[in-house]
């Protein structure tokens, strides 16, 4: 199999794809019913899927990246067949060393489902035990699928089987859900149960079906030992431990190039103000979720805006500045999620209608430490009112506001007679901080007045 997959590439193709193996770059392979995925990390993560690997006429090989989607073989594609034949080989060493380990009695193969005690949960008769054989032997049904997943509600590990039964006008599914040790739920479309909407649920372990594909899992088990007792916390964590693995391997890849730009962009309306920020190196996009934006730099994680824009959130990546506004965004996101919680509590809003994901309003402590970090850059402004939309660039300086006050003789008639006096004061609009206040000269700069 080794040479003749190797033909279908380049050799150029081959030594970068073997490079990419031999450092470690191929993650997550993982195999499931013949097909083969895994994800090629250099300075973006390609994932790669692998079908009929042991068959070089029917094999098929995709990936994410542009080359591959011209239709030609790439590196990620040949890195990952690498992997593929190394997983093949030391899983042949293992079986070889497992079967003669039994041999000398020193050990068992480990399994985790009991095919005994689940075939015993079923209480099948019999008479339905004959019939289901007498099914298999006349190849009225085939094994469809098996598998093992974790399913709302279950802690523990599941397993499923489903089974096409042919008869001789029609065809129709039975499926299995078993734990370790028992049945979960049996289903049969056959005519029986579609008559008889009660005896669906309480006499399945009647059906000749179902016992036939008992028997189908009773084989496959025998030879076939699947699943362990993980449970579905356990299996997040290994999830979540090779999710950041991946991402710190790209970060190391990309290294610290400072590349990355955050640029805030404020906006006036009703008297309000909201700030949004936009990312990239060369181009700015919109961040469309600030608490997405947040976790990814948590993870190190690489992250996607627009169409094809994909960046790694380490850090080290962003402008120094950058780094500024990273911190900044994270104490907005944590106070955000702490009062959003605080409000679900109360059974006042639902958590998907509480917050804009990609905004936030600026007030007290927010706006002073916005003006202290954007004392040293210009920033997007816009205001909106009554339909109108005026765009410009601000800049942050200290000073007092201009404030005219008009006081005037208060003329009730044309007599000399005082009747006291009328005042006309024209303060600017302020926003409020906890240390400072804010306004606006309009269009040109922003003014702290302390």
């Amino acid at each position: 199999m080794m040479e003749k997959w190797m033909d279908k590439f380049q050799k150029n193709t081959l030594l970068l794809g073997k490079e990419y193996f031999d450092r470690g770059r191929v993650f997550e392979l993982e195999e499931t019913d013949g097909i083969y995925t895994a994800s090629v990390v250099e300075r973006q993560r390609r994932e790669v899927r692998i079908t009929g690997y042991g068959n070089p006429e029917t094999c098929r090989m995709y990936c994410t990246c542009p080359h591959a989607k011209s239709g030609s073989y790439c590196k990620h594609m040949a890195a990952v067949m690498y992997a593929i034949e190394e997983f093949e080989e030391q899983k042949e060493k293992y079986a070889w060393e497992d079967g003669q380990m039994q041999k000398a009695g020193t050990a068992e193969s480990y399994t985790y489902f009991d095919k005994v005690k689940i075939k015993e949960s079923l209480h099948l008769p019999i008479d339905s035990v004959r019939k289901g054989k007498a099914l298999l032997a006349a190849n009225k049904i085939t094994l469809e699928r098996i598998d093992t997943s974790y399913y709302e509600g279950w802690d523990e590990l599941l397993g499923i089987i489903e089974g096409l039964v042919e008869s001789d006008k029609t065809s129709f599914p039975v499926r299995i859900v078993f734990a370790r040790d028992r049945v979960v739920s049996a289903d049969c479309c056959c005519g029986m149960y579609a008559r008889n909407f009660y005896r669906y649920y309480t006499q399945m372990d009647n059906c000749e079906h179902i016992a036939a594909l008992m028997h189908l899992l009773s084989e496959y088990l025998e030879k076939n030992p699947i699943g362990d007792a993980t449970d579905v916390w356990g299996n997040e964590i290994i999830r979540l431990f090779q999710k950041n693995r991946a991402n710190q391997t790209i970060s190391d890849v990309m290294g610290n190039d400072e590349s990355i730009v955050l640029k805030p962009r404020l906006v006036e309306k009703d008297g309000r103000l909201i700030v949004s920020f936009k990312i990239g190196q060369k181009k700015l996009l919109l961040i469309k979720d600030l608490f997405e934006f947040e976790e990814n730099v948590r993870n190190s994680a690489m992250g996607t805006y627009g169409t094809n824009m994909q960046l790694n959130h380490r850090p080290e990546n962003f402008t120094p500045q950058g780094r500024l506004w990273i911190e900044f965004i994270g104490s907005l996101v944590r106070e955000e999620s702490e009062l959003g919680n605080r409000i679900i509590e109360s059974g006042a809003f639902t958590r998907k209608s509480l917050v804009k994901r990609n905004e936030m309003r600026l007030f007290g402590w927010r706006l002073d430490r916005f003006f202290e970090i954007a004392s040293g850059e210009s920033v997007l402004y816009e205001a909106r009112e009554g339909g109108i939309k005026k765009k410009c660039e601000l800049t942050c300086r200290q000073g007092n506001p201009k404030i005219t006050m008009m006081i005037r003789k208060n003329h009730l008639d044309k007599g000399k007679i005082f009747h006291g006096i009328s005042v006309e004061c024209d303060v600017p609009f302020l926003f409020y901080g906890v240390h400072t206040l804010l306004k606006r000269i309009f269009y040109t700069r922003w003014t702290r007045i302390s």
